[in-house]
């Protein structure tokens, strides 16, 4: 029960400090969230809403969808969107099981609100998701969440 209590306020501790936006770390594979889309630097056309856009949209409406339990990943923040995927679906299961197989369609910095957020889109064997994630700072390491696409 002791240890129980520690580690529900050490979460909350974690999860009620304020951290800045991220920024690729020096090496770091990832664009910054501010990066315009590939597409669009390519032809001057804004690419297509997807996945990444909308989860984006609906929880910027919902001001408490980051509170609750997730699976941290102790990885280093140079990690690439590569590392990651298979991290975090490593430690989550869904109503169909876990997701053996995964194809990452496609990655990308992103702002929810004021917070900026690595995602990607997955296609799995139980359907497609969307990974975020977030450097919390060495002693939390990456903060995630998978969604199903919808």
């Amino acid at each position: 029960m002791r240890a129980l209590r520690w580690s529900v306020l050490w979460w909350l501790a974690a999860a009620c400090t304020k951290h800045d936006a991220i920024a690729p770390a020096p090496g770091s594979t990832l664009p910054a969230a501010d990066a315009p889309a590939p597409s669009a630097v390519a032809t001057g056309v804004p690419r297509a809403e997807d996945a990444i856009d909308r989860l984006a949209k609906r929880l910027a409406a919902e001001p408490m969808w980051e509170n609750g339990m997730f699976p941290r990943i102790a990885l280093p923040e140079t990690s690439t969107i590569d590392e990651l995927v298979p991290a975090a679906f490593g430690r989550v299961s869904f109503d169909h099981g876990r997701a053996r197989r995964r194809t990452i369609v496609a990655s990308r910095s992103v702002r929810v609100g004021e917070e900026s957020y690595v995602a990607a889109i997955v296609d799995t064997d139980v359907g497609r998701k969307v990974l975020l994630a977030r450097w919390r700072g060495p002693q939390v390491g990456w903060w995630t969440r998978v969604f199903a696409d919808e």
